[in-house]
């Protein structure tokens, strides 16, 4: 009975196999460095963000641009030092913090922001 069921499943288990595999022999006109992430955002993308308000992507791409390609930085203030900051009205506060676990965390970095203030404060570097 065993037998019967391996020979009448042969074509299927070999099907199954080939389903399974993967291929690596397939000819491509893309290169690594053709794909190769440079940390370079364009303007539309940053555009969508403040469009669809991901504030933390903003300040998470404009922080992390190696490049300093962006040219709308200048809506976000980033400071080295808690000392730059002048505030005379309420704002909004995000601690970024280097990990999930809050009570096992660093503080990277101090987020401020109101109608007229935008500031990244960077504490970890």
């Amino acid at each position: 009975a065993i037998y019967n069921k391996l020979v009448d499943g042969k074509e299927s288990a070999f099907l199954s196999r080939d389903i399974a595999t993967i291929y690596k022999d397939v000819p491509l006109d893309v290169g690594l460095d053709d794909i190769k992430y440079d940390y370079v955002v364009k303007e539309e993308l940053l555009d969508i963000y403040k469009e669809l308000e991901f504030h933390s992507l903003i300040r998470k791409t404009i922080v992390t641009d190696h490049d300093n390609s962006i040219s709308n930085k200048k809506d976000i203030n980033i400071l080295d030092s808690i000392n730059d900051i002048t505030i005379n009205e309420d704002i909004s506060l995000y601690i970024d913090l280097t990990m999930d676990n809050y009570h096992k965390a660093s503080i990277e970095g101090i987020g401020l922001y109101n109608n007229n203030i935008s500031m990244y404060i960077n504490l970890f570097y």
